[in-house]
């Protein structure tokens, strides 16, 4: 008897609590990211003037308070307390996410030099390093890598995988449903006005109003093609046959102290762009070059 009248009280409680409104607004927001054609082009090591989608490297974006220009001599969101001089305060980001991931390459050489969305096969890979870099691909025996084939084929044995859709490296997916894996599925794609432009998405995004979206892109480096956001002591760890080293994975603390990783010739947002409602249409423009 005891314990019947005990569950017809708790039922009640129970429903209450699932239909309390707390008030927050909780959306998935898309946003549109522009990169200029200059950002994208440059004279690489073998002499050659490219405009490249391989030379927007991972671009990092979130939500924050406010965007300032007097901090650092380029557009950022404003900080909290500086204790230390050598990291700079905390930017307390809302949320945020990146558009291109940094990933596991299957081979140590690739290791923070490749990032998702801007490669549509792994030849792809094998030219842009050998060819514009002046720098071939090397297995882990340091013999040259000159078939894109080589690396699918060792992601599938290293990962454990079966498809390019579970590698996520190349274009796997016919996002513009034409009936073709090609460039204008990728990350990025080049507008009538010669610039590059994106669509993303940030999952069960917290809405503030009057929150700024701001962002940059970390550039390949001039010499190596290496991202400078990219922690290569983390990651995959692939220890089969002669291998020993970490896939790589992104910094961990890129939203909260980007100034810790932007160097020169990445490109950040010269200001943020406010949100009044969660669905507005938003263009992040990464407009500004780094010189300092």
């Amino acid at each position: 008897m005891r314990r019947s009248l005990s569950l017809a009280l708790l039922a009640p409680l129970a429903l209450s609590a699932c239909g309390f409104n707390e008030g927050l607004i909780i959306e998935d927001m898309k946003i549109r990211i522009l990169v200029p054609r200059e950002a994208a082009t440059r004279v690489m090591p073998n002499g050659e003037e490219v405009t490249d989608v391989r030379l927007i490297g991972p671009v990092y974006f979130g939500f924050y308070a406010d965007v300032r220009d007097d901090i650092f001599g380029y557009g950022h969101p404003s900080i909290g307390p500086v204790f230390n001089n050598q990291v700079g305060g905390d930017a307390y980001p809302y949320g945020g996410s990146s558009l291109g991931d940094i990933r596991y390459p299957c081979l140590e050489f690739l290791v923070c030099k490749v990032v998702s969305g801007r490669y549509v096969d792994f030849d792809e890979m094998v030219e842009w390093f050998g060819e514009y870099y002046e720098d071939p691909i090397v297995d882990s025996r340091d013999n040259e890598v000159t078939t894109g084939e080589y690396i699918r084929q060792t992601c599938f044995e290293r990962m454990r995988v079966t498809g390019d859709d579970e590698i996520r490296l190349t274009v796997y997916e016919d996002r513009n449903e034409d009936g073709k894996l090609d460039h204008l599925d990728l990350d990025f794609v080049e507008n009538a006005d010669g610039d590059f432009e994106a669509e993303a998405m940030v999952w069960q995004q917290e809405f503030v109003e009057g929150f700024q979206l701001w962002g940059w892109m970390d550039s390949p480096g001039q010499v190596t093609g290496r991202f400078n956001t990219c922690n290569s002591a983390e990651g995959f760890l692939d220890q089969e046959y002669d291998n020993n080293f970490r896939g790589g994975r992104p910094h961990r603390d890129l939203l909260n102290f980007p100034s810790r990783y932007i160097r020169n010739t990445d490109w950040v947002a010269s200001e943020g762009k406010e949100f009044q409602n969660w669905d507005d249409e938003v263009v992040l423009v990464l407009d500004h070059e780094v010189n300092q």
